[in-house]
């Protein structure tokens, strides 16, 4: 487990993103990247990883590491 998996996870204690997509997200922007957010950028990420999610009926096979890359870099700036 790494510093930011249970902040991603886990928001006023309730399970916001799955471990499959949490999983995808760690592999595709690296577990260093993750743990430098700050708490508020933590819970940007899982606003905008939801939204995405949604926009794609909760089907995560149809995510792409594009896509994590583009909320990420949306963050970024």
């Amino acid at each position: 487990m790494t510093d930011i998996e249970p902040r991603l996870f886990y928001f006023k204690e309730v399970k916001m993103l799955t471990d499959a997509f949490y999983e995808r997200i760690r592999v595709t922007i690296g577990e260093n990247d993750l743990n430098m957010l700050s708490n508020n950028q933590v819970a940007e990420l899982i606003k905008r990883y939801e939204k995405l999610l949604k926009q794609k009926n909760g089907q995560l096979d149809e995510i792409s590491y594009e896509d994590i890359i583009a909320v990420w870099d949306k963050l970024q700036k």
